[in-house]
């Protein structure tokens, strides 16, 4: 029995196995696909694997009703032509067509096994062969990748599918032909931890370990579906489901709450304004960050910063002046948003930014403070 896994592919990939089969059509797509002139290959061989294939109507020669005897299918030989040596298929496919290197140019997902045996037989580890089930997979990393998104705050779809490939590459490495495994079972391991690991360590801005955002992932789901099912959650349930302790389960929903929660201040507030950004309505500081200082040393250094920048405040012009005691709640009174500002002042919120923006950089050019700074 012929062992070319891509005649096999070709043959169920072109023809339907429900459907008479002409013999002629078969050879002549073969012919065409190979890109030869002729294919010299045992036809009773060639009846016999489609038939194991399962086409059962095999028709030898297609009936033609065309008068014109030269418009027969090109693939009957002339007879007086010379004769060729009809191959068997598999002395064909082994000595005038080279499948190992058809799989490296055209083999898919399908085909992982005999390309692991390719790259991990060749010494030399051949670039190409590896590059070639890299792509292979990509479907593979790509629904990964896609499945655990959600859980990632700053890696975009891209930058999980970049980590899911180096766990990719790791099973290529390490995977044993000698053991009766999927390749795709053993990549999707190594691709999923690639992934939660890049989620923990850079998605976050504290980095959280990989089995508590697991953990926290699994509890989740199960208050889900305990939710969906009895329109309300036990705690106790729940710990028994995960088997853990009600201590274990509010450490996690601690984790939770304190570093899973966390929002830049870049994000966009869709209500009126699609460009409004979470900083715009925040105050430049807290008025009562005076209560939070305690050390003696530390009041007297803000007492000399605050006088310095009173002094330089006063070289500014009167409108800067107005801005930057409102921002900043100088004079006794509560910070302002940029939005609040940008109303007293009649300008745009942005315009407000641009113009403290310019003063800070006034400030920080100053002799002045300049000096206390580096005599801290």
């Amino acid at each position: 029995m012929i062992k070319s896994l891509f005649l096999k592919r070709f043959i169920t990939n072109n023809f339907d196995v429900n459907e008479k089969l002409y013999l002629p059509d078969v050879k002549q797509k073969l012919v065409t696909f190979l890109g030869r002139d002729s294919l010299n290959i045992d036809d009773l061989d060639l009846i016999e694997f489609l038939k194991d294939a399962g086409f059962n109507e095999i028709e030898i020669q297609k009936v033609t009703h065309k008068k014109d005897e030269s418009k027969k299918v090109d693939i009957l030989e002339d007879e007086d032509e010379e004769e060729q040596e009809e191959l068997t298929l598999d002395l064909f496919f082994d000595t005038i067509y080279d499948s190992d290197e058809h799989l490296k140019k055209a083999g898919d997902f399908r085909d992982n096994r005999r390309m692991l045996e390719l790259y991990h037989n060749d010494q030399k580890r051949d670039a190409t062969t590896f590059e070639k089930i890299v792509r292979n997979n990509q479907h593979l990393v790509k629904s990964v990748a896609a499945k655990y998104l959600f859980l990632s705050k700053s890696l975009t779809l891209e930058d999980l599918i970049n980590e899911g490939n180096f766990g990719l590459m790791k099973a290529i490495e390490k995977f044993d032909l000698s053991k009766d495994n999927s390749f795709s079972t053993y990549a999707f391991i190594w691709i999923r931890q690639s992934i939660t690991r890049a989620i923990a360590d850079k998605s976050n801005m504290i980095r959280i370990p990989v089995h508590a955002i697991e953990k926290i992932n699994k509890l989740n789901r199960i208050e889900r579906e305990f939710e969906a099912a009895k329109s309300n959650v036990n705690i106790q349930e729940v710990c028994q489901v995960m088997e853990i302790t009600e201590e274990s389960y509010y450490r996690l929903k601690e984790i939770q709450y304190r570093f899973l929660h966390e929002v830049s201040l870049n994000s966009k507030i869709t209500v009126e304004n699609e460009n409004d950004e979470i900083i715009d309505f925040i105050p430049a500081m807290d008025s009562d960050f005076l209560k939070e200082i305690k050390s003696i040393d530390d009041i007297i250094l803000l007492q000399e910063i605050s006088a310095v920048v009173h002094q330089e405040i006063n070289k500014l012009s009167e409108r800067e002046r107005d801005i930057i005691a409102l921002r900043f709640g100088l004079g006794n009174q509560e910070p302002q948003t940029l939005e609040q500002v940008g109303k007293i002042m009649g300008v745009t919120r942005e315009r407000i930014r641009q113009i403290e923006a310019k003063i800070l950089r006034k400030l920080r050019k100053s002799h002045y403070l300049t000096s206390i700074q580096s005599e801290d």
